[in-house]
């Protein structure tokens, strides 16, 4: 993956490789592989170009790998045709020094027939309207294609040549930006047809989770009858609007409290007995609300109610299921953080509701979940599916979100910036040439990303070329015109919905049947669960805030009061106050590299948390926090949010909690940090940020232990506490732990006096 290596990781390898000092690599010391095609990374500084440049200036050999051992001839044949022509390939006229050369592909794996099913597709057309126009006819082909896919109308192969017949999870939908995917998911809820998110996925919105915040909320408030009613109304206690009439005829409220219900006074078979025994129920987990931890409440819940099973019934691909597992998750991180009673879950449900949260990338991802994939092509490098559908390509260039250029040609810096309005404000001499200049760098960009998309189908391939009549330079417009020129290489999209019968996929993954177990497994699996209870008898863990040095506080911390009610952990972000929560929340969610969205997100914060008045006051400690230089450093793509962590960090010693930011480094270490919102200055910051250090290095010993997805041998470089307030003109302040193996050291010996 050379294509995504930066300016400075080349100069790092450069410098690695030259054991001579000569400038050059020592002969057999660098060995490069990349595919230039596919370098899709500029926004982190990766340009193709730099993968030209070292092969030039080296005189290196350069050998072409053309075998494809994935895709179908007939999908080679179509990328061929289209992309040849649009890159540097031998068919193309134009020779431009910003776009990769093309090699055409050739197929390593022969078609072996086992479809009448076009193996190329071209849906759409020019619109007869406006974007969203195109966006929604497109979501609706998707939404048929999924539904034929679903329904087992597909036949497929699998890597041993085995043909079967397609399930949801055998498609997945990419896109070059998440800009088409709330008519997507419209279209797809319309149909009824199961999706995961790679990205997002709307969790507070679920059946799963009204039925759960619903009941929780009339067992925790025996006076909220709306919450009752829709309790009573869900598959939790399964009572109808005629069971709900009866009740009322008779005289009664849906309350349990004041008037404790008895449910032998109401005859069998009666809509009225079954109100009375869901109340029962609901009054039984009220009485014993204060005897068990709210995470044992939920479970009970869910099991005593047969949740898990219902789910399973109802919604085949276990998402359900998964999301209860996650629910229960929730409420044992929100007692850990000191805000475990139930009435403090129910209101963070309320909140996270209210504020349409979302989870974070891949929480509910899973290969074996039958449903259809949807996420960017970014998301999907170095990834494979069976069918692919190309969507999304009617946008234009999103527009520049600031005025300033820092990029790198020919191996030196290159930094242009405007200031003001063009043409009446001041830019520097050589900004208009820098500008058109990276826009061509990015209009190339774009035709590779839709290389790496069509190339990730394996099977078949289905490309929207849904647009405006004003599209003629999107991606859509292009690629329509060169597959016109090549139109007896791909077929009009056209497939039926067949009847779902036997051969429907609506159903999860098949499961052999287990084996009847002996009188020995059973004896076995009696000690390892006495084992199990002995070893976590003996374990204990911490959360890394109470590490910080709370005798630094005047008045006691939020989060060392579990009887607190004003630290909502979750509701939006984590803080020890309702300010920082709320600035913790819009940073947990505002897009790095784009600002649009600020103000909105901290209205929708603001008034979440009662406090409209301190609107400007969170965007500026939000715009302090961004501007400082180790956040400013962050993207969507090399670093991770909100990022829950556990590991075992010594023998019985357990850390777990949440990080603000991970970001990963050029030089594959990581840093991470941690916003603080203390109102403090001078010689009381610094102590302050003192104070902090063994939280972050908890923090650091557990990432080590833990590893990231794709990362398993992390190293933490820096932990950095961002002060938002405090610094030189009211800007940020940053502080660096500066012996971190000695912080670390003394935080397991403190953990241990702790535990």
């Amino acid at each position: 993956e050379f294509q995504d290596t930066d300016p400075l990781q080349l100069k790092l390898a450069r410098l690695l490789t030259d054991r001579s000092g000569s400038g050059k690599p020592t002969d057999g010391a660098l060995f490069v592989v990349g595919d230039d095609k596919q370098s899709i990374y500029r926004f982190r500084r990766a340009d193709m170009t730099q993968l030209r440049a070292l092969v030039d200036s080296l005189g290196a050999e350069r050998l072409s790998l053309t075998s494809n051992f994935r895709s179908t001839p007939a999908i080679l044949d179509w990328v061929n045709a289209v992309f040849d022509p649009w890159m540097n390939g031998p068919a193309g006229s134009d020779r431009d020094p910003l776009q990769a050369e093309y090699v055409p592909l050739e197929p390593a794996r022969a078609d072996d027939g086992h479809t009448e099913i076009p193996r190329v597709m071209i849906t759409g057309g020019l619109a007869d309207g406006n974007v969203d126009v195109a966006r929604e006819s497109e979501a609706e082909d998707i939404a048929r294609l999924a539904d034929t896919v679903g329904a087992g109308g597909w036949p497929l192969s699998d890597h041993r040549d085995q043909v079967y017949r397609s399930r949801y999870r055998d498609l997945c939908v990419l896109m070059p930006r998440r800009t088409s995917l709330p008519a997507l998911e419209e279209a797809f809820a319309r149909r009824g047809i199961p999706y995961v998110l790679e990205g997002q996925a709307p969790i507070f919105e679920s059946q799963t989770f009204n039925v759960l915040s619903n009941s929780l909320a009339a067992i925790d408030d025996p006076t909220d009858q709306v919450a009752i009613v829709a309790a009573l109304k869900s598959i939790a206690w399964g009572c109808s609007d005629q069971d709900l009439y009866e009740w009322t005829r008779l005289g009664h409220q849906f309350e349990y409290a004041r008037h404790r219900v008895d449910v032998e006074d109401f005859p069998e078979g009666t809509g009225a007995r079954r109100v009375a025994k869901a109340l029962a129920g609901i009054s039984e987990f009220h009485d014993r609300r204060q005897e068990r931890s709210t995470p044992y409440l939920v479970e009970q819940l869910i099991r005593s109610r047969r949740l898990r099973e219902v789910a399973a019934l109802m919604e085949t691909s276990g998402s359900g299921e998964r999301l209860m597992d996650m629910f229960i998750e929730m409420s044992r991180t929100l007692q850990r953080s000191g805000t475990g009673s139930l009435r403090e879950l129910v209101r963070w449900l309320s909140g996270q509701a209210k504020a349409n949260v979302r989870a974070a990338e891949g929480a509910l991802a899973n290969s074996e979940v039958n449903a259809v994939r949807v996420m960017t092509i970014h998301a999907a490098k170095g990834l494979e599916f069976p069918i692919v559908a190309l969507v999304g390509l009617q946008g234009q260039r999103p527009a520049r979100t600031d005025n300033s250029i820092i990029t790198e040609q020919n191996g030196k810096p290159v930094l242009a910036v405007q200031i003001g309005a063009q043409g009446l404000g001041l830019a520097t001499s050589d900004y208009d040439v820098v500008d058109a200049a990276d826009r061509r760098a990015d209009a190339a960009e774009l035709v590779r990303l839709a290389y790496v998309g069509a190339t990730r189908a394996r099977e078949h391939l289905v490309v929207s070329v849904h647009r405006t009549t004003r599209a003629k330079n999107t991606l859509a417009g292009k690629i329509s015109e060169f597959a016109e020129l090549n139109d007896e290489l791909w077929e009009p999209f056209a497939v039926e919905s067949p009847a779902r019968g036997a051969n429907a996929s609506t159903a999860g993954p098949e499961s052999p049947a287990p084996g009847t177990p002996s009188v020995d497994d059973r004896e076995q699996w009696l000690r390892e669960i006495s084992e199990v209870v002995a070893s976590a008898t003996k374990r204990g863990y911490v959360v890394p805030s109470q590490l910080a040095d709370h005798g630094m506080f005047v008045v006691q911390k939020p989060e060392d009061n579990a009887e607190s009610t004003e630290w909502n952990a979750a509701r939006r972000g984590r803080g020890g106050t309702e300010l920082g929560s709320a600035v913790h929340a819009v940073l947990q969610d505002v897009d790095f590299s784009d600002l649009a969205t600020l103000d909105e997100l901290v209205h929708l914060t603001a008034d979440a948390y009662s406090m409209p008045g301190e609107k400007e006051n969170i965007t500026r400690l939000v715009r302090n926090v961004l501007e400082s230089p180790i956040v400013a450093g962050a993207t969507g793509e090399n670093s991770w949010r909100e990022a829950w962590v556990a590991a075992e960090i010594a023998d019985g010693l357990e850390v777990e909690g949440f990080i603000d930011l991970i970001v990963q480094n050029a030089d594959g270490t990581v840093t991470i940090i941690d916003y603080k919102t203390d109102r403090v200055s001078g010689e009381s910051l610094i102590q302050r940020a003192k104070g902090y250090e063994p939280q972050l290095a908890g923090y650091a010993l557990v990432v080590e232990q833990l590893g990231l997805p794709g990362m398993p041998n992390m190293k933490v470089r820096d932990a950095v506490l961002v002060f938002a307030d405090g610094g030189p003109d009211g800007r940020a302040y940053e502080h660096r732990i500066g012996d971190l193996e000695a912080a670390k050291a003394a935080v397991i010996e403190k953990i241990r006096k702790l535990v």
